[in-house]
């Protein structure tokens, strides 16, 4: 019965990394570039017994592109197909989808975290004008050239590693090139997390967890009872 009790908390907990990742999906999906999280599971033979188990791989992120949405505003950027917008924060060189940007006391481009954003040349210093903003990535303030904003893809965008605030890492030495993804000005990418699907989702693993918590109070249950037929 033991081995039973164990094959379900396996279960259990399995369950509980899935809700606690729908639970982030559902989180943000008002979230501007946010890309959906999704879980693997295994089955994973018990060392030293003939007894498997589930448990999870880990989980990796949904690299499909949301839908694009108008805002007008002149600092909103949208990647059309592939590529990252390019960021230095405090924990280093962040990658990220989500291009609400906007720009701090010295005028330069940065995320709504206040992590400057990269251009081909460096920092983008901005100030006062009218933006525009290529496909390719130029910018002009009021008609000049203000350098141009980088867009890389990973050649191993599986490497890719969530680490919060809506940006990604990647290892040292990983490799990444120019994308061939296009800027549109005034757009900003939407969450892609599908609601429904989460809900739904959602619904039954919860129902999953609830039976296999169930299952483990019979089997204690069933412990229980033989261990006093056996003192009797």
């Amino acid at each position: 019965m033991g081995d039973g009790i164990y094959a379900a908390l396996a279960g259990a907990k399995v369950c509980a990394d899935k809700i606690e990742s729908i639970a982030n999906n559902l989180a943000n999906t008002q979230t501007n570039g946010f890309k959906a999280e999704r879980t693997s599971f295994s089955e994973v033979l018990r060392a030293g017994m003939d007894q498997s188990y589930v448990a999870m791989n880990g989980a990796t992120a949904d690299f499909s592109t949301g839908a694009m949405k108008h805002t007008g505003n002149p600092l909103d950027l949208a990647i059309n197909g592939h590529g990252f917008f390019v960021v230095e924060g405090r924990y280093g060189r962040g990658y990220t989808r989500a291009g609400n940007f906007t720009l701090n006391s010295q005028g330069i481009l940065c995320t709504q975290d206040g992590d400057p954003v990269m251009g081909t040349s460096g920092l983008i210093s901005i100030g006062r004008g009218e933006v525009k903003v290529g496909g390719d990535g130029s910018l002009t303030v009021n008609g000049k050239n203000a350098g141009r904003i980088k867009i890389v893809m990973p050649v191993r965008p599986e490497l890719l590693v969530r680490r919060g605030k809506n940006l990604f890492s990647l290892p040292a030495g990983a490799e990444v090139i120019e994308a061939t993804g296009k800027l549109s000005q005034g757009y900003l990418e939407t969450s892609n997390v599908k609601p429904v699907m989460e809900v739904t989702s959602l619904i039954s693993m919860q129902r999953t967890f609830e039976l296999l918590v169930k299952t483990m109070r019979q089997f204690k249950e069933m412990d229980s009872q033989l261990s006093r037929q056996l003192r009797t």
